[in-house]
C-alpha cells in the first residue's frame, strides 16, 4: 500500500488547522455580535409630518383669479417684448 498524501506523524498540520478553524470561529461570532450591535443601536427617526404632504387646493373664485392675471401678465409682456421695424429705436 502506498503512503497516504496528507501523512502528518508530527501532528503539525492538524494543530496548525484546529488553529485556523478556531480564529475563523472566533471572527465570525465577532462579526455576529457587531452586526447585531448595529442593528440594535439605532435611533428612532422624528414622523413624518402628514399635514406638509397633504396640500389644500385653493378656492375656486382664487384659482380663476389667478388665471386672469396670468392672462394680463402675458398680454402686458408681449406688448413691451415686440421690437420696432428695421432695429432703430423710433420715439
Amino acid at each position: 500500500m502506498e503512503a497516504p498524501v496528507f501523512y502528518d506523524p508530527s501532528g503539525r498540520r492538524r494543530r496548525w488547522s484546529k488553529r485556523i478553524l478556531l480564529g475563523l470561529i472566533v471572527v465570525l461570532i465577532g462579526a455576529a455580535f457587531g452586526f447585531g450591535a448595529t442593528i440594535l443601536n439605532v435611533p428612532a427617526p422624528d414622523p413624518l409630518r402628514l399635514g406638509i404632504e397633504r396640500q389644500q387646493p385653493r378656492a375656486l373664485p382664487s384659482q380663476v383669479g389667478h388665471l386672469g392675471n396670468s392672462r394680463a401678465r402675458c398680454q402686458a409682456r408681449s406688448a413691451t417684448s415686440v421690437a420696432p421695424s428695421g432695429g432703430r429705436h423710433v420715439p
